[in-house]
């Protein structure tokens, strides 16, 4: 996960053209999609705590976190608050 909107934030066409649709009041994430360059925005109900405890793959990781320790990424601003 890369980051967090407390509802979807989504604009109504792109949530029309969602098949699954779900509640739009809910936690929605953007995630980096391991293995590849692409992220994506999905409800909290579409999703599955990845329990392998291996880093992911992606370009925009280094960006985002500061570091990966005992299986969970330090976000850069965590490391050096204020």
């Amino acid at each position: 996960m890369a980051d967090l909107d407390n509802k979807c934030m989504a604009d109504d066409a792109w949530y029309v053209k969602n098949q699954t649709r779900p509640a739009r009041n809910q936690p929605w994430y953007h995630v980096l999609v391991d293995g590849s360059d692409a992220t994506t925005y999905a409800a909290q109900e579409n999703l599955e705590p990845d329990q392998s405890g291996e880093p992911v793959s992606h370009p925009l990781v280094q960006r985002i976190f500061a570091g990966f320790e005992g299986g969970r990424y330090i976000l850069r601003d965590e490391q050096n608050p204020g």
